[in-house]
């Protein structure tokens, strides 16, 4: 029976046999990844560590140095040829020795696939999220502007002109797009548009004094394979030199531009023997993660096909007699897959026997979100917004993800963009802002600004009320103490732009006039209390008085006779408030004195035990 079982699964007999002299097949690689490729490739087609990276001398570039140069010190003698090079950073050190030679060959071939392959790759929703969710968050919630030499924005109103061009030459776009396609391309070259009529303005180094009023037109990004990198010869031969394997120049369209005129992101540095396979630019992030994007799709697309077959069904019945049918035997089991639907309903004769097993599909959305999340961890992205969804696998809780994310666009901020910002400013402020003052006959000179980058949390609608209330808490306890008045906590209040009080008015001191300076001293007003000793303490009453009016040449003689007694009453306390008060009933030129002299004046209660209280129209006691 079994002899015919196998027969049946063998095929009809007859089959060719290959001749013996045929050579055999070359092995296959086992899977669709990378490490599949690796472990099936036969150890006669994998190249040496050596090898890989003298090929890296095809694209290395080639220094025009003469003979002598290694002499003067200036580079690597061309006499050496490609060997310098070799010598110098290409091959010293390599030893295979101890490295298996799959994993090594593994990760050598994690090399750069080309700018076009990463910008076809971002189509993908993934990719595409993972490289424009950081570009957006990094300049979302915008910067604050600010002069470092002291000079000031405000006066003719030229922080709001700048404002107002940066949305004219649209630079929050160009900062989302900068960072966007410096992630999909691992560099991203942009200039800024001025019309010059030197013909060689961007061969030679930016230099401000050259733009003209009017000549600023906007930001120009160009995608890197449109751009040529040109080096120089220090560049290119110099390892000491500062530039080394940095083009001085980037030939677009076949105009030159200097690299002081351009603002360049790359997404990570490469070293330098990989630069110039890398086109000079970073590693682009779909580079890193496709693969893992692939295996991430893959798992997900197994669910549903797991859903479709989690049920297995064995019918039990007489096996020698089905064989013996033959192909016919597949052709009914085939037809009774096609019977069967996916709620297990299915037809059989009454003798027959049936079993059912089903797949366990226990934890495989962990399976599936762990996959997405390794992508997340490629592209320094927490996973609960890329994906918008609670994580999954790992243990994983989410905490930290948002303070580890922003140190990210932290750095990203602090980086390219901060100068795309600034010297985009310096050219506004030159070109267009001011000859906008000259027009006017406004006295203005440009100003050099930096920008500091605003906060990336953004705190909810109750979170910002209960950080107001903190405020509020900390500014009433530092009146409390004396460390501050409510004209401080006013002004502060007015300057929080979250506190819900930005536009109210401005309240004058009492000492102040309209344009917020102390009032001058003069008769029949004395100056508010600025000497110490004559404030009220926290337990002490409060001095009060209804005389305004002073003669300078009294108190100037109290002065001279050091006279600082002042007659006061008893205290009086208010029942409403609990406050304590002593009325000034004489010596208020022996006040003002004490207060000129800044000493503490000697206050002496009057005497009311003398006599009973009297009428003093009439004189009859009371």
């Amino acid at each position: 029976m079994f002899k015919r079982f196998f027969n049946w699964l063998l095929g009809p007999k007859g089959d060719p046999i290959p001749a013996a002299d045929q050579d055999p097949p070359k092995p296959r690689s086992s899977g669709m990844f990378s490490i599949d490729q690796a472990e099936g490739r036969a150890p006669e087609d994998r190249l040496s560590v050596t090898d890989r990276l003298c090929n890296l001398l095809q694209v290395a570039p080639k220094a025009i140095v003469p003979t002598h140069a290694q002499d003067e010190g200036l580079g690597i003698s061309s006499e050496e040829g490609a060997n310098g090079f070799v010598k110098q950073g290409y091959g010293v050190g390599i030893s295979e020795a101890g490295a298996p030679p799959a994993i090594v060959d593994w990760f050598i071939s994690q090399t750069f696939i080309g700018h076009q392959l990463a910008g076809m790759l971002a189509q993908h929703w993934l990719i595409d999220k993972c490289c424009l969710i950081p570009a957006r968050d990094a300049v979302r919630h915008g910067f604050d502007i600010h002069a470092p030499d002291g000079g000031d924005l405000e006066a003719p109103d030229v922080l709001n002109m700048i404002k107002r061009l940066d949305k004219r030459f649209k630079l929050h776009k160009n900062l989302v797009e900068l960072i966007y396609k410096g992630k999909i391309f691992g560099i991203r070259i942009a200039f800024f548009q001025i019309e010059s009529t030197d013909p060689l303005f961007y061969e030679l180094p930016f230099n401000i004094d050259s733009v003209t009023p009017g000549s600023y037109k906007g930001i120009v990004q160009v995608d890197p394979y449109w751009c040529i990198p040109e080096l120089d010869q220090a560049g290119s031969s110099a390892p000491n030199s500062m530039h080394f394997y940095e083009p001085k120049f980037w030939v677009i369209n076949g105009k030159r531009y200097h690299r002081s005129h351009l603002i360049i992101y790359r997404e990570g540095d490469v070293i330098d023997i990989l630069k110039p396979s890398y086109l000079y630019g970073g590693i682009p992030v779909p580079q890193k993660i496709f693969e893992r994007v692939y295996a991430s799709e893959r798992t997900a697309n197994e669910a549903p096909q797991l859903a479709l077959t989690k049920r297995t069904i064995i019918l039990q019945t007489e096996l020698e007699e089905g064989i013996a049918l033959g192909p016919k035997y597949g052709q009914r089991l085939a037809e009774q897959s096609e019977l069967q639907n996916n709620y297990a309903v299915t037809i059989g004769d009454t003798a027959d026997k049936y079993s059912q097993f089903d797949t366990s599909l226990a934890d495989l959305d962990a399976v599936i979100m762990t996959n997405f999340q390794l992508c997340a961890s490629i592209a320094n992205v927490p996973g609960t917004k890329l994906l918008m969804t609670q994580p999954k696998g790992f243990n994983a809780t989410g905490e930290y993800d948002e303070a580890s994310y922003h140190e990210e666009l932290e750095s990203i901020q602090a980086g390219a963009p901060t100068e795309l910002v600034e010297r985009h400013h310096e050219l506004v402020m030159v070109s267009v802002v001011l000859p906008y003052m000259r027009k006017r006959d406004v006295a203005w000179e440009p100003l050099e600004t930096v920008i500091s980058w605003a906060p990336l949390d953004s705190p909810t609608a109750k979170e910002y009320a209960e950080i107001n209330l903190i405020k509020a808490q900390t500014g009433q306890q530092l009146v409390t103490s004396g460390a501050i008045d409510g004209y401080d906590e006013r002004d502060r209040i007015r300057a929080d732009k979250d506190s819900g009080y930005t536009g109210i008015a401005e309240a004058l001191r009492p000492d102040e006039d309209a344009d917020g300076e102390p009032d001058a001293p003069k008769v029949g007003q004395p100056p508010a209390p600025a000497q110490p000793g004559f404030d009220a303490g926290v337990d002490e009453p409060q001095l009060i008085t209804n005389q305004i009016r002073l003669d300078p040449e009294i108190v100037e003689g109290k002065r001279g006779a050091k006279d600082y007694t002042v007659q006061v009453s008893p205290v009086i306390m208010d029942v409403v408030t609990g406050k304590q008060y002593r009325v000034v009933i004489d010596g208020h030129h022996s006040l003002e004195a004490a207060r000129l002299d800044g000493v503490a004046p000697e206050l002496v209660e009057g005497g009311y035990g003398e006599s009973d209280y009297f009428d003093a129209d009439t004189g009859s006691p009371l």
